[in-house]
């Protein structure tokens, strides 16, 4: 059911057509309103006809709230033929309130015409043009440690530009997150991640130097850095700057449940003694990929819930996926 507001227009939409549902116009046809006080209002005129069997009406007579019904009467080949309709007239209102009408990551422009004026008739000589950012989402690190971390090449890079290189490597964090997260372990792995895969960006930006009176330069052709005081060799900076990236990309990958330099699988393993419980436990080791192996304290062999068998894995004895029964060496 459509709704409108109160004292609002409504376009009334009707097609006419056959059995066949061939659009076609009728010999003749009227609507009948009825208002939610029962008063009826029979229209015959001012139909406005867009195409074959296609007809609207502009009904503005909605002074009244609650659901008025259309019933439209026609004669198509001899014979009259009626349908309703029903729309809704909403009174009243609602209050809300909003913290923040403005969406995250957007640039906002302020635009000031030359033609405006204050209240002693003074005008501006030239438009005038400001912008500025509403708050990145996601943003896992602060501009300030980025400025830290990079030293002194960044220091005539805007602020915007660098939360922007932050935003996106946020966004990237995000997307190789493959486990669920687990603990604070993996929450300085991703800022660490961020913040060297957003100076790797900064550096493929297609920018020359940072100005003719600074001390600082930086180009792409040459593939170097100089500064009055600092001699970086970009290609070293780079290459440093990814391996970081790269260590942290996979504790990240990992949702915190390796640390920076573990594997992904089990560090070492050992050959078990056989066992005649052939069904309940075997030399198998769980899936990295479905269980997640903590730094290794211990080689002990254990179930997961819904698994019949015990495999090896490296756990914490009080870890909730621990099962309650042990074996012990040789058992």
């Amino acid at each position: 059911m459509r709704k409108i507001n109160l004292n609002s227009s409504i376009k009334l939409k009707v097609l006419f057509t056959d059995f066949s549902d061939n659009p076609v116009d009728p010999e003749s046809f009227y609507l009948i309103i009825t208002k939610p006080d029962q008063e009826q209002i029979t229209i015959d005129v001012g139909f406005i006809r867009v195409e074959l069997g296609y007809y609207y009406l502009d009904f503005n007579n909605t002074n009244l709230e609650g659901v008025y019904t259309e019933e439209w009467i026609a004669t198509i080949n001899g014979q009259e033929i009626s349908f309703d309709f029903q729309f809704e007239v909403l009174g009243g209102g609602k209050i809300q309130q909003k913290q923040n009408l403005i969406d995250y990551n957007q640039v906002i422009l302020v635009s000031l015409s030359n033609e405006i004026s204050a209240l002693d008739g003074s005008k501006l000589e030239n438009n005038e043009e400001a912008y500025y950012c509403t708050e990145f989402n996601p943003f896992y690190a602060p501009v300030e440690m980025l400025r830290v971390e990079c030293g002194s090449w960044m220091s005539n890079i805007p602020d915007d530009t660098l939360a922007l290189a932050i935003h996106w490597s946020s966004k990237k964090a995000d997307d190789i997150t493959h486990h669920k997260p687990v603990g604070p372990n993996y929450y300085f792995a991703r800022t660490r991640f961020v913040l060297f895969d957003a100076a790797i960006s900064l550096f493929t930006m297609p920018v020359g130097s940072y100005g003719s009176n600074s001390q600082t330069h930086k180009t792409l052709g040459d593939l170097s850095v100089q500064n009055s005081d600092l001699d970086l060799d970009i290609k070293d900076l780079l290459k440093e700057y990814k391996e970081q990236r790269d260590e942290w990309f996979r504790v990240v990958n990992a949702g915190g449940h390796i640390t920076l330099g573990q594997s992904l699988g089990p560090t070492f393993a050992e050959k078990s003694i056989a066992r005649k419980d052939k069904n309940m436990v075997s030399r198998q080791w769980h899936d990295p990929w479905n269980e997640y192996y903590w730094v290794p304290t211990a080689n002990a062999k254990y179930k997961k819930p819904g698994e019949s068998k015990y495999k090896s894995g490296f756990t914490i004895w009080n870890y909730y996926y621990f099962s309650t029964q042990r074996l012990g060496r040789g058992q």
